[in-house]
């Protein structure tokens, strides 16, 4: 049997922000890509102290990318620049992306949150995220604080402040 495919929100029209940390093999590799990033325009690449000789790279402020063909390349561009300097992905690497939330509804939020905890088991082996990230930084949500994702409680959370 086929799975449905489940469409939560139009994708196109969210912007997003991924950030990749890659462990480089030499401070002195790292240093150099850190300043030859200088040169990529709506980027920043600087020192991940989480790791040895770490890298983090994410849009600049004022560039969180939309999900297009040219959002895409950027990411295409900034990976090959890494690949020269041979940077790497390793276990103890990480990637997140932050999603701008002003276009989502309450209801939104609360259907992707509910997606995501229901899916995070099968993401985390797809992944092979490794043990000791989801014990510290990827901690799983656990099933049963999803009565706690409400509409109300999202609305609350969105108008604190915090």
């Amino acid at each position: 049997m086929k799975k449905d495919k489940i469409k939560l929100v139009d994708i196109t029209k969210i912007r997003y922000s991924p950030e990749f940390e890659f462990e480089v093999s030499s401070a002195k590799l790292s240093e150099k890509l850190i300043e030859r990033s200088r040169t990529l325009q709506g980027w920043k690449i600087h020192e991940d102290c989480s790791l040895d000789h770490g890298i983090e790279l994410s849009p600049e402020n004022d560039n969180h990318l939309f999900y297009n063909e040219d959002s895409l390349m950027q990411i295409k561009e900034v990976l090959a620049l890494c690949r020269v300097y041979h940077a790497k992905a390793l276990k103890s690497c990480g990637l997140h992306v932050h999603i701008n939330a002003k276009s989502l509804s309450d209801k939104d939020i609360v259907k992707i949150i509910t997606e995501w905890v229901h899916r995070q088991q099968y993401i985390v082996k797809r992944f092979g995220v490794c043990k000791d990230r989801l014990e510290n930084t990827c901690k799983l949500i656990p099933k049963k604080e999803l009565k706690l994702i409400t509409e109300k409680n999202i609305h609350r959370y969105r108008n604190s402040g915090i």
